[in-house]
């Protein structure tokens, strides 16, 4: 049982920047799997990455049937680009009923100093039931940028848009808007402050009844 490799957002909290997560973290990528994973370093600058799952979230049920994989090379000694991909039958437990279909993600990274990144994500999904119908159609671009002042004090921001169909919905598009800071008194404690700032330019609403909302949040990460 293990995390996923697919995108720039992990489960850990102790691995993401911000304390909230993109929204293709929460509903185009799989958290976990169960299953068979194989990793090969083929050299200094490429690592393979193979796996059999059984689906995407499930414990040790049989929730699917896919392979997942993908290559992360090292193009130059500030640039890494990751691709990772899912294919095969996704969620016969999470979904309550057969979704298969196709889903890849691809991450670059590039060092612009030493102590800046900026890292560029796409994410595409699409995925349908036994019967042929579209279960979920969504694809996005996640870009971060993230810089350390010092030891102790870091900032960034992430500007996300993510569009997404589902049960031959009209398509949504959604942006977000996420600056936020990371402050480590200690080697072993962090505090993760944020604002964040999501619209949709369709005029949906999200759950304070508008189409736009702002929320601030933050938590605090102990390490031992």
């Amino acid at each position: 049982h293990f995390n996923t490799i697919i995108g720039y957002d992990v489960v850990p909290a102790t691995g993401s920047y911000f304390y909230s997560h993109a929204y293709t973290k929460y509903n185009s990528e799989p958290c976990t799997h169960t299953g068979i994973r194989a990793t090969y370093i083929m050299s200094d600058d490429v690592t393979l990455y193979g796996c059999w799952t059984q689906g995407w979230d499930s414990g040790f049920d049989d929730n699917g049937d896919n392979f997942l994989g993908g290559v992360s090379v090292g193009v130059t000694d500030n640039l890494t680009v990751t691709y990772a991909t899912a294919a095969g039958r996704f969620g016969e437990a999470r979904y309550n009923g057969v979704e298969k279909g196709y889903m890849q993600s691809i991450v670059a990274d590039y060092a612009l100093t030493d102590s800046t990144n900026y890292i560029f994500q796409s994410d595409w999904l699409d995925t349908e039931d036994e019967f042929g119908n579209e279960s979920r159609s969504t694809y996005g671009i996640n870009q971060y940028l993230l810089h350390s002042i010092n030891d102790c004090w870091g900032v960034g921001a992430r500007f996300e848009w993510w569009a997404a169909a589902a049960d031959n919905l009209p398509r949504q598009n959604i942006y977000a808007l996420t600056t936020g800071i990371n402050y480590r008194p200690h080697a072993n404690l962090i505090f993760r402050p944020e604002v964040r700032w999501d619209w949709d330019d369709d005029g949906r609403q999200f759950l304070n009844g508008d189409a736009n909302q702002t929320t601030f949040g933050v938590d605090a990460i102990l390490t031992f």
